[in-house]
C-alpha cells in the first residue's frame, strides 16, 4: 500500500501479489481529493487494503501487507482514541483474524527497491496528479461537452456538489451521469451534509 499527495491532492495506491506471482493481481490508484495530508492518504490505503482482504480471503490464507508509513504502523499499535478511519482498520483487522486469516502488517522503507511499494507509489502518484473539478453540479450541463472530451481522468468532488438536493431525473444530474459514462471520471463521495436539507448530524 502507499499514499501520496501532490499539490494538496491525495491518492491511495493498492498493489496485490498472489503467492509466487511476479505480476500484480490488483494495481490501482484511488483518488482522495483535495485537502489530504500524507498520513491520511497512507491510512486510507490501509483501510481499502484491509477491506479487500476481509472480503476476499478465507481461513488458512496468509497475507502480508507492506506499508512505508511508519507513523500509521505505530498509531495502529498504540492504545487510546482513534479516528473513524483508523477505527475501521482495527475492526477489519479483528474480523480478518477471526476468520482464521493469518495477517501481518510490515513496515518497509520507501524507494528502497521493494517492487510492490514502487508500483503502489506509481499508481497513487499518477492519480494524485490528475485534475479535479470543484463546482456546483447545477451548472453541469454548461460544462458537459468539454468534460466528456477531456483526454485525462477527472475527479468531481463532493458528490457532484449539488448544494440543493436534486432528483435523479433533474437535467443537471442526468448531465452528470453522461459525463461519468465517458469512462474517465471519478466521483468523490464526501460531505453528504452539504446536500442535506437538515444539515450535518448533531
Amino acid at each position: 500500500t502507499d499514499g501520496s499527495v501532490v499539490q494538496g491532492r491525495g491518492a491511495a495506491g493498492i498493489v496485490s501479489f498472489g503467492r509466487g506471482e511476479t505480476d500484480p493481481t490488483i494495481n490501482s490508484g484511488i483518488p482522495l481529493g483535495l485537502i489530504c495530508d500524507s498520513f491520511t492518504a497512507e491510512q486510507e490505503a490501509l483501510r481499502i487494503c484491509t477491506d479487500k482482504i476481509l472480503a476476499s480471503h478465507r481461513a488458512g490464507d496468509r497475507v502480508v501487507v507492506l506499508t512505508d508509513s511508519l507513523s500509521n504502523v505505530m498509531s495502529l499499535r498504540s492504545a487510546g482514541a482513534r479516528d473513524p478511519r483508523e477505527d475501521r482498520i482495527m475492526r477489519n483487522l479483528r474480523a480478518i483474524c477471526k476468520k482464521g486469516v493469518s495477517l501481518e502488517i510490515r513496515f518497509v522503507r520507501s524507494h528502497n527497491g521493494c517492487r510492490g511499494n514502487i508500483l503502489a507509489d506509481a499508481a497513487c502518484s499518477a492519480i494524485a496528479k490528475q485534475p479535479g473539478l470543484f463546482a456546483t453540479g447545477r451548472t453541469m450541463p454548461e460544462h458537459e461537452e468539454v468534460l466528456r472530451k477531456l483526454p485525462c481522468r477527472l475527479v468531481l468532488d463532493h458528490n457532484g456538489k449539488f448544494l440543493e438536493p436534486v432528483a435523479p431525473s433533474h437535467p443537471s444530474f442526468q448531465s452528470l451521469l453522461r459525463v461519468i459514462d465517458a469512462g474517465r471520471v471519478w466521483i468523490k463521495l464526501s460531505a453528504p451534509y452539504e446536500t442535506s436539507k437538515s444539515g450535518a448530524p448533531g
